[in-house]
């Protein structure tokens, strides 16, 4: 049966409760910006309002530079400053915001921005479907197997349906909640309106699915890992990486990998890593002996391990799995079904 049949199967059998149709995601909070450049993308218009103070458009190539002070905002045009509590892009338009000297990303939806403690907190509120594409730009090779690309854009829709994961907005853009940067991609647009409202499901609600880059040869469970979360998740086979796990190799100051050798958990190992580097112990699959003042790990994989293995995904599409195949492994207690229109 093909992708595009199946998910007209899928459609035809109905539809499950509405899902919401928007996220609210807090980007580029990773460079802790003090100062943001905003404008028009393509040539285009971009009206926006400073909470405050007053209305204002950037049309071809002009700029708005955004500076925290305290807790207000610096807005400067044309040579002209005004501030305000906020800044607001209340319709969804296409624009590019640009950390200065470091990185510039296009996104597509309405804009909120804040400052406290003199940090621009920008958040987009967009339509899933471009978040999807937008995960998928940034997390996978969109030239690899569609069924692959098909099951992980449903894998990535239902963690941000399944509910937000911070107090003040739904998602970040880090791998905290799921990496995303282009929306723009065509590619990644495309698989995300081939599998478009296709969820996974489990005990009545949408499942948030975890995802890994790839795995020992076996992926875990949250338990395993001291994470809380139960079925679907169960440990799954990866043929693919049982075949040619991904090893790696570090050594350490025992001082700043202790924990690891008493606790096993994700938690222990994402404290480690937030302090030496997110590459310094690439996933919680391996071995560590001790050596005076120094700890060397020998492991294998990338990520935490939990449920659908990227890498392994890859291997089964390319032997002629399907996207249904493909969840089945990596989330065998879960169901898929049809989000209803909101």
């Amino acid at each position: 049966m093909t992708t595009r049949l199946a998910i007209a199967l899928l459609i035809a059998l109905g539809s499950a409760a509405a899902q919401p149709s928007t996220v609210q995601i807090s980007v580029l909070g990773l460079f802790r910006p003090h100062q943001l450049t905003l404008r028009a993308v393509d040539n285009g218009i971009v009206r926006f309002a400073v909470r405050g103070a007053s209305n204002h458009s950037l049309e071809g190539q002009q700029t708005a530079v955004l500076e925290a002070q305290g807790d207000s905002i610096l807005a400067t045009i044309d040579g002209r400053t005004v501030a305000g509590e906020q800044l607001l892009i209340d319709h969804s338009t296409e624009y590019e915001l640009s950390v200065p000297r470091q990185l510039s990303r296009r996104y597509s939806g309405s804009l909120m921005i804040t400052a406290h403690n003199g940090r621009l907190l920008p958040v987009v509120t967009t339509e899933i479907e471009t978040a999807v594409a937008a995960v998928l730009a940034a997390e996978s090779d969109l030239n690899g197997p569609h069924e692959a690309l098909i099951a992980q854009a449903i894998a990535s829709r239902s963690y941000l349906a399944a509910g937000r994961r911070h107090e003040a907005f739904d998602f970040c853009d880090t791998t905290h909640c799921q990496y995303l940067t282009d929306s723009f991609n065509k590619e990644a647009r495309r698989f995300a309106a081939a599998s478009n409202g296709i969820l996974l499901w489990s005990d009545g609600r949408v499942f948030r699915a975890l995802f890994t880059r790839s795995c020992d040869g076996r992926t875990r469970t949250p338990q395993q890992l001291g994470l809380p979360g139960g079925a679907p998740y169960q440990a799954a086979t990866c043929p693919a990486c049982a075949r040619q796990p991904h090893r790696w190799s570090r050594t350490h100051a025992f001082a700043d990998v202790a924990m690891l050798i008493r606790n096993r958990t994700e938690k222990a190992r994402l404290n480690v890593v937030r302090q030496l580097g997110w590459d310094a112990i690439p996933s919680n699959a391996y071995q560590a002996t001790v050596d005076g003042d120094t700890v060397t790990f020998h492991g294998a994989g990338e990520g935490h391990g939990i449920g659908l293995c990227q890498r392994g995904s890859v291997g089964l599409a390319s032997q002629g799995a399907t996207w249904r195949a493909i969840l089945q492994r990596y989330y065998p207690g879960a169901t898929v079904q049809i989000s209803g229109s909101p």
